[in-house]
């Protein structure tokens, strides 16, 4: 992958903005489970630099601690992932705790039940959006999602639909800034900033949905000190192009 620089961001931000079409940024953080530092971290960020995000958590691995610590953060909003995020497939699959290799009525229960148990815990800053472990999931399932209460989808690389069933809204994220198949470090500046300009231009060119907006994903379990420098500058670069916008998690998906 080619490495780009904040300039070419800058570029392809300008150059979308100058064609009419919206540059909308939002973020997703996955994996979340108990109290940490790392989520203190992440949570101190997004206060810092004023924008919004969806924390993903498991719901059957989920521990009481973690509740208090959003009680009093109205800029984060919780999301599903999954259930247990537990791997059902083969090794020669894909991993994939949402997929064909269990019973549908034993997924969509386990679903339902970290659904019910999300919304105990955490009211109205529950959002009902299921975020699939390694953003992968069924189409058989997804079919399914409204009747478990579910509004909205969110994966990994641009949507094919934005209403991939009727009354589920999908928005995806573009960068993620971890090298899962190497260290599970950061990918570092050059590449994370080519996830960005390469779904702008795919955007600006009509090769992907060019009302999705662009979506930066992070594991804040598995950050280190470059990964959280990157995702604070840039926020702040980005905030600072007039016409760019960070949309806060209802917004993001509350799309008609």
């Amino acid at each position: 992958m080619i490495e780009y620089r904040w300039e070419d961001l800058n570029y392809e931000i300008n150059n979308t903005i100058d064609l009419g079409l919206p540059v909308e940024f939002w973020w997703r953080n996955d994996g979340a489970v108990s109290k940490t530092k790392e989520l203190s971290q992440l949570s101190s960020l997004a206060s810092n630099e004023g924008v919004s995000i969806g924390v993903s958590i498991i719901p059957e691995r989920m521990s009481s601690d973690i509740i208090g610590h959003f009680e009093d953060l109205n800029n984060i909003f919780i999301l599903q992932n999954g259930f247990k995020h537990i791997n059902y497939a083969p090794s020669s699959e894909q991993k994939i705790e949402l997929g064909k290799h269990r019973p549908i009525k034993n997924i969509t229960r386990e679903l339902k039940i970290g659904h019910n148990k999300l919304y105990s815990a955490f009211n109205s800053n529950f959002l009902p959006i299921l975020v699939p472990p390694w953003n992968r999931i069924s189409s058989e399932l997804v079919s399914c999602l409204p009747s478990l209460g579910f509004h909205g989808l969110s994966c990994y690389k641009p949507r094919s639909s934005a209403f991939p069933v009727s009354n589920i809204v999908q928005i995806n994220t573009h960068i993620d800034l971890i090298d899962w198949s190497g260290n599970k470090r950061f990918i570092g500046t050059g590449a994370a900033l080519a996830l960005a300009c390469q779904h702008l231009s795919n955007k600006r060119e009509g090769r992907v949905d060019p009302s999705e907006p662009t979506g930066l994903l992070t594991h804040h379990l598995l950050m280190d000190f470059p990964s959280w420098a990157f995702v604070g500058a840039f926020v702040r670069r980005t905030k600072s192009i007039s016409g760019v916008k960070w949309q806060s998690i209802p917004e993001v998906f509350n799309k008609k």
